[in-house]
């Protein structure tokens, strides 16, 4: 017999030992037959029936009517070619059935692969409108709970300037811009740590951190203000939540995109403390610019102060040495390419109508830096006493 009409199988009846056996199909030109050491069936092409089968269709099925009960099968596809051979009208037709369907499947799965990698690829390449749209899905209060204990690991080991009179005066010229602030999802809460390095932070929630060094090195409040106003807009952005949808991957923003946000916000928790590191990019400093600029303006705050703060900040590394640098590049390092900011920002401040209608927060701010100044002083007079034994 030729090897090439032999093929491996399986045969399915109730009379063998445990059910099923395993064997090889012979094709005899009239006939398929199938051999084991545990049972033997010999089905006619005659009344043959030829089905596909398996969970995916990968299998070619035999079944009889005359032989009710059994069912022999094999995973090897070229035993049609055999078939075909014997020109047996109604095999020739089943073998055609077979082989359309398989066609249609094999389109059906295709199309649908082509439809999940268009799927995917369109997310990524959507990757910032689709983690703006699962941020925004997420409940204010989760974020807010997040926010404060990632705030309270941030703070821990820190000064906090906590001098009643500060705090008053902070929170009369904060509130001159957070009074404003259209998206009423958060309540912003403000502290001053005691740290020379120029710099401010804000994680999701609302809560942020500004540096003793900004409002010591700051000019004027609208430049600190005008920081604030950048941090403000980075939380109501949502940016850092964004960020770090951005970094789970493209399995768990599908998942999120499709309505399982249980994933994503396990995964969240699980790397809270990412947020304590992150770098935004070019596009989010940017949008958190524009933001903010726009929140100044809109508190009748003068905009420029942001520009103010960013040139400032330049113009004191080069003009710095080593002891002042140190102060100076922590914000170089979360703010990058401050100059071409800068020159964004400048062309918005040119086209800005009514400069005159700015309100003048000067003495404000000149009242905040003098009772900060006294708070680190009587800050330094207690690190300079002796200790207690």
């Amino acid at each position: 017999m030729n090897q090439q009409n032999e093929y491996s199988a399986v045969a399915l009846n109730s009379a063998l030992p445990e059910g099923k056996t395993a064997g090889r199909i012979i094709f005899t030109g009239f006939s398929i037959r199938f051999h084991s050491t545990e049972g033997n069936v010999e089905l006619p092409l005659t009344g043959l029936i030829i089905k596909r089968g398996g969970t995916s269709g990968h299998l070619v099925l035999f079944e009889h009517p005359a032989y009710n009960g059994w069912v022999v099968y094999t995973e090897d596809k070229k035993i049609l070619n055999g078939l075909k051979e014997s020109g047996d009208e109604m095999v020739l037709k089943q073998i055609g059935e077979i082989r359309k369907k398989n066609i249609k499947i094999s389109l059906i799965i295709f199309l649908s692969l082509t439809a999940i990698v268009a799927i995917i690829y369109g997310l990524f390449l959507l990757r910032n409108p689709v983690s703006k749209s699962i941020a925004r899905s997420i409940p204010p209060q989760w974020e807010i709970t997040l926010g404060e204990n990632v705030f309270k690991g941030y703070m821990e080991g820190k000064r906090i300037i906590d001098d009643p009179v500060v705090k008053e005066r902070l929170e009369k010229i904060t509130n001159r811009l957070l009074s404003h602030i259209p998206d009423r999802r958060y309540e912003f809460h403000v502290t001053i740590i005691e740290d020379p390095v120029v710099n401010a932070m804000a994680v999701p929630g609302g809560f942020i951190a500004l540096n003793t060094g900004l409002i010591v090195e700051s000019e004027n409040g609208e430049e600190v203000l005008g920081v604030l106003a950048h941090e403000v807009a980075h939380v109501t952005l949502q940016h850092g939540i964004r960020k770090m949808i951005d970094s789970l991957g493209l399995i768990v923003i599908v998942k999120a995109f499709l309505g399982n946000r249980s994933g994503l916000l396990g995964a969240i928790l699980d790397n809270s403390s990412y947020l304590l590191n992150l770098k935004f990019s070019r596009e989010f400093e940017q949008e958190a610019d524009e933001k903010g600029f726009k929140y100044m303006d809109n508190a009748n705050l003068n905009p420029s102060g942001l520009i103010e703060a960013f040139s400032g900040v330049l113009e004191k590394i080069k003009k710095s040495g080593d002891d002042k640098l140190d102060r100076l590049t922590n914000f170089i390092s979360t703010h990058p390419d401050l100059q071409q900011r800068v020159d964004y920002l400048t062309e918005r401040w040119n086209n800005v109508k009514d400069k005159k209608r700015f309100i003048d927060i000067s003495a404000d701010f000149n009242a905040l830096k003098e009772a900060l100044g006294d708070a680190l002083k009587k800050n330094k007079r207690e690190d300079e006493l002796p200790e207690k034994e």
